[in-house]
């Protein structure tokens, strides 16, 4: 009725709708570029430091950047190698929790130990912590994980209608932005405290932010305290 690309006014925001899949290829390989922006979304700017989390800002110069800092750095093949350390000591550390467990003949909850061991791998690699359980700080953090997982990807009313917070999601936003705030404040703190490594292995991915906005990288609007805690 409307054709393969028709748009739609939802509110303040202009959006375009693509039903054939001719066009959605054109889309994404031909004008990739066109397309490689991001809405300005409401939770975006509550949770992501007013986007500064590369994942949810803008296409351009500081997202290419982050980028290739975070590809380089923590997810190429070599990085993963050097790091390999750290997976082997968590899968260790949980076959022999789990030994103990079963000798003692306790009940063993599987979803929170791997979530655990999960946890550990990503927070070890990115800021050098570790939790020896879900309790304290970590259980803090880890629930704030989840309730940004669930409040980042809600469509909200204010997305269109940016004065009308129906269902509080916006407060609520607000409210998980701090709590993660506060414990990334924290680790900022502390790298800052402690002497730089020399050794390229034993650096984070904080460690590697920190010395890239050191020598000027990266700014384009934002604090350097909210990109380092942001990425």
């Amino acid at each position: 009725k409307h054709g393969p690309l028709f748009s739609l006014q939802l509110g303040q925001m202009h959006a375009i709708v693509v039903s054939s899949m001719d066009l959605a290829k054109e889309c994404f390989t031909v004008n990739d570029r066109a397309f490689a922006g991001r809405p300005q979304l409401e939770g975006w700017k509550h949770l992501a430091y007013d986007r500064a989390m590369f994942s949810f800002s803008p296409y351009g110069p500081y997202f290419c950047e982050l980028h290739k800092i975070v590809a380089t750095e923590q997810l190429s093949s070599q990085q993963f190698e050097l790091l390999k350390h750290i997976r082997v000591d968590e899968v260790g550390f949980l076959m022999r929790r789990l030994y103990g467990s079963c000798r003692n003949h306790e009940p063993v909850e599987m979803k929170q130990h791997l979530t655990c061991m999960a946890l550990n791998i990503i927070l070890r690699m990115i800021a050098g912590k570790w939790y020896f359980d879900l309790d304290g700080e970590g259980k803090e953090f880890s629930e704030a994980l989840d309730e940004f997982a669930n409040l980042v990807g809600m469509f909200t009313v204010s997305d269109a209608i940016p004065w009308l917070d129906v269902g509080g999601h916006l407060n609520a936003m607000k409210r998980v932005h701090l709590k993660m705030d506060e414990v990334a404040s924290a680790w900022l703190a502390e790298h800052r405290r402690k002497e730089s490594s020399s050794a390229d292995e034993k650096r984070d991915l904080i460690d590697v932010v920190i010395k890239e906005l050191d020598d000027g990288h990266l700014f384009e609007n934002h604090q350097t305290d909210a990109i380092i805690k942001a990425t």
